[in-house]
This record gives C-alpha cells, sequence and structure tokens, in this order.
C-alpha cells in the first residue's frame, strides 16, 4: 500500500504543475500554423508551404519563444518542417493530424512539447535529425513520437518525460537537470544517454535498451517509484544508487550489474522476465525484498 500511495502521489503531482504550466502558457499568446499540408518534400525547402521559419505560414509571423504554438486546429493535416537553427515555442501543441519535423541543420528549443495531449486528435512529431531542446515532453494516447536516432534531444528544466501507452526514444539525451518519467505508459531508452542529475520513475515504466545492444540511463542518483526494466541482450553495469520502492526486472538475455549502492529499506524488487535468458548480480551492498527467476 505505501508504494501505490507514494505513486498516485507522484503522478498527481506532476498532473497539477503540467496543468499549471499549461494555464500560464496559454495567457502568452497563440500563433497558429497555416501552411501546407500532406504529402510534404522529403527534405525542407527554404520559403515553401511547409517551411517553419517562412512568416507566411503562421497566423502570426513566425513563432517566438513565448507564444503557445498550433499545429494546428485550423489546418487538418499540416505538415510543418524545421531545417534551418533557431526555431521557437513556449509551447508547442499538434493535433487534427499534424507533424511537426525537425531536419538535418535545424533546432527547435520548446517549454513544453504536447503532441495530441490537449488536443485530443491525431498528432505526430519527427525527430530526424537536428537537435530538440525541451524542458516537457507530452506524447498523448493519439500522439506520436518518430525519433531516427540521428538527432539529439536536450532537457532542460524539470526535465519531464510522460507518455501514453508507449513511446521510444533513439537519440541521446543529455541535459543537467535530471529526468522523470512521469508514466503512465512504457518509456523506452534505445539510446545510450548523458544526461545528469538522476533519474526519477514517478509512473509507468522506464525501460532501458530494446533488446539490443544499446540503451542507458543518463548519471546521478536513481528514484524508482515503479517500474525499471532493463531490455538489454548484452551485459550493462549502472553504477549510481538505486532507491525506492518500484521494481527492477532484467530480461532481453543480458546481464545487469548493479555497483552502486542500495539502502536496505529501500532496495528495488528484483526480478528476470519469464523465458529469458537474462540475469542481474550485484557486486556491492544491493539487498532485494523479493528474487523471481
Amino acid at each position: 500500500m505505501k508504494t501505490t500511495n507514494v505513486s498516485i502521489t507522484r503522478t498527481i503531482a506532476v498532473a497539477l504543475t503540467m496543468s499549471a504550466i499549461l494555464l500560464g502558457q496559454s495567457t502568452m499568446g497563440q500563433n497558429q500554423w497555416v501552411g501546407g499540408v500532406a504529402p510534404a518534400p522529403p527534405a525542407p525547402i527554404p520559403g515553401s508551404p511547409w517551411d517553419w521559419s517562412t512568416g507566411g505560414n503562421w497566423i502570426g509571423g513566425v513563432p517566438t519563444a513565448l507564444q503557445t504554438v498550433q499545429v494546428s486546429p485550423l489546418v487538418p493535416n499540416a505538415v510543418a518542417q524545421v531545417g534551418t537553427p533557431g526555431a521557437v515555442a513556449g509551447m508547442l501543441q499538434i493535433g487534427n493530424g499534424g507533424t511537426v519535423a525537425v531536419y538535418l541543420g535545424g533546432t527547435l528549443t520548446v517549454n513544453i512539447l504536447d503532441i495530441a495531449v490537449a488536443a485530443g486528435t491525431p498528432g505526430t512529431f519527427a525527430l530526424n535529425a537536428g537537435a530538440l531542446t525541451v524542458d516537457q515532453l507530452w506524447v498523448g494516447p493519439l500522439g506520436t513520437y518518430t525519433d531516427t536516432g540521428l538527432g539529439t534531444l536536450t532537457l532542460t528544466g524539470p526535465g519531464f518525460i510522460g507518455v501514453i501507452p508507449a513511446t521510444t526514444i533513439n537519440s541521446p539525451i543529455s541535459g543537467t537537470s535530471g529526468l522523470i518519467s512521469a508514466g503512465p505508459g512504457i518509456l523506452t531508452f534505445a539510446g545510450n544517454n548523458s544526461y545528469s542529475g538522476g533519474t526519477i520513475i514517478s509512473n509507468g515504466v522506464l525501460q532501458v535498451g530494446n533488446g539490443g545492444t544499446s540503451g542507458t540511463l543518463g548519471s546521478g542518483a536513481i528514484i524508482n517509484l515503479s517500474s525499471l526494466v532493463f531490455n538489454r541482450s548484452n551485459a550493462i553495469t549502472v553504477g549510481d544508487p538505486i532507491s525506492g520502492t518500484g521494481s527492477l526486472t532484467m530480461t532481453g538475455g543480458g546481464v545487469l550489474t548493479l555497483n552502486g549502492p542500495t539502502p536496505t529499506a529501500a532496495a528495488p524488487r528484483l526480478t528476470r522476465s519469464a523465458g529469458t535468458a537474462g540475469s542481474w548480480r550485484a557486486t556491492t551492498r544491493h539487498s532485494a525484498r523479493a528474487i523471481s527467476t
């Protein structure tokens, strides 16, 4: 019961934080896309109807860093392409079948990236290459986040990522403010991440690896209040301390080595998925309340 209460409390806190920020952003002015729709060209063309940096593609001109930017309630199946540096928004909301895509040479910086959450209609964000810098990333039930692994994702501020039902991030994640996996779905890190400041799993599942030989957490203490899964086919070592009341699972056939100290009172529940060859081993003072193989 203690674990449940902690998870619920954390989930409510996350929801309230997001609501407050969304409310604050909505008072900063809106800007809406009125440019091109699908199908778009395979790569950005400066000055085209799909070019983010062309003022005529927006109701209010090229977006500023304090605006709520929508792609797009006015234009179904809209496509906005970012192919040059300097694209910004306070909050970017994608819905109504819209797509925002970042390409090689493009940079997009937003406080909140909302993929089909507020809109309640399908929306897609594609990190084809280039760079995305974001405080909070939320993917709704009708939202799609695609990621080729050729871009970069930098977290600033609180570093929230919340997904329903599942999202995979292939590009490496950097930043210095830590990361909070807010659930309630499955968030998968397939890339090797360099962010610092620790990791908090407040709800849902954070999966490290996607069955291959890559996928890591960043550095810093790990607080697991829900579920942490390592899905690697090879060996992986975690040297940072793990605490919290959540479960820890190794799957995919690899070996998980825990080198960091874990207080006995907060030790995770260590499991190995049924039918896999995955295993774990502790090389220091780890302790588990239950071990399932």
